[in-house]
Order: C-alpha cells, then sequence, then structure tokens
C-alpha cells in the first residue's frame, strides 16, 4: 500500500516514517539504536522508544541477546495511534457551507 494512502504510520526509523512525515501524516515511530532527538514531526507523531539502557548505539546488529526493538513497550504504540486518530479527526475540513448574501441597495 502506498504511503500516502494512509492516514497514519507506524514504523521504526526508516524510510516509511520520513515519507509519512513529507506527506503530512500522523506517523508513530519507535527507536532503538537510532536518535529520535534528530528527527521533526512537525506536531505530526508520537515517539516510541525502546525500553533499553544501551540506545541508541547505531550498530545495525545487536551483541544482546534481544534486539532492542523487542523492548518497544505496545501500550505505547497504542496510546500513540489513539492520537493520530484524536489528531486525523481533528483536522479534517468540515464541509463548505454556503452563506448568500443579498446586493447592497
Amino acid at each position: 500500500a502506498s504511503v500516502d494512502a494512509c492516514d497514519i504510520i507506524v514504523t521504526g526509523d526508516s524510510l516509511g516514517m520520513h515519507m509519512g512525515i513529507a506527506l503530512e501524516k500522523w506517523v508513530v515511530a519507535w527507536f532503538g539504536p537510532t536518535c529520535a532527538h534528530e528527527i521533526d514531526f512537525y506536531g505530526r507523531g508520537s515517539v516510541v522508544f525502546a525500553s533499553t539502557t544501551c540506545g541508541p548505539c547505531w550498530r545495525r546488529s545487536c551483541q544482546n541477546q534481544e534486539m532492542c526493538y523487542d523492548h518497544v513497550p505496545i501500550n505505547q504504540l497504542v496510546d500513540g495511534v489513539k492520537k493520530g486518530i484524536a489528531w486525523h479527526r481533528s483536522s479534517i475540513i468540515q464541509p463548505f457551507s454556503e452563506t448568500y448574501f443579498s446586493p447592497s441597495p
């Protein structure tokens, strides 16, 4: 599916996240080995950090038994999606209501 067809993007620090930001979508992004402080969501996103003490380490592979992505709190991802739903509902443009004016005499 195209990123542009989505209202909310749930992703790690990836191309999908950057595309979602560029397309002004709500982005829920989790971070483990990379640093979230370098990313600006422009008020349209939620950041979830892996609950580990070793990151961000910027490593492609991990020496630990479990990857940091295994420690992403699911409830925080769900909360981020809920915030995105509320944001999306509040940002939908209301239907245009016409007002008719009579010409001035």
